[in-house]
């Protein structure tokens, strides 16, 4: 995953305020295949991380199946002979997504993705 719309001086609400500043629409939840978002529309998925929101562009079918896997819950894993950090070790929930749709070339261009 890599392309992020960065909201200046806020932590969290990003998902209405992105749908807000660019016209879009807050989802009740993600379509189940990228082939269904709306033709000229872009996904993004608004994470809530905590301490801040990460809103991710869901550009393709990779990146969107990325935003819906669950978060592991799990103890930390490890292997044999790799340094592993497990941002996710030890979480007890999972993560809260909201899901926003908004013109695709505006989110090109809020995030820089080039396809």
């Amino acid at each position: 995953m890599g392309y992020y719309i960065e909201t200046v001086g806020q932590t969290h609400g990003k998902a209405a305020r992105i749908a807000r500043e660019n016209n879009g629409k807050l989802l009740d939840g993600p379509p189940a295949h990228f082939h269904e978002i709306p033709e000229g529309k872009a996904l993004i998925c608004v994470v809530d991380n905590g301490s801040f929101e990460a809103a991710g562009f869901c550009y393709s079918e990779r990146e969107l199946e990325e935003f819906r896997a669950a978060d592991y819950t799990g103890p930390a894993r490890q292997i044999p002979g790799v340094y592993v950090v497990d941002l996710d070790a030890g979480r007890t929930s999972q993560r809260t997504r909201t899901w926003v749709l908004i013109d695709w070339h505006k989110a090109c261009e809020l995030t820089g993705y080039h396809p």
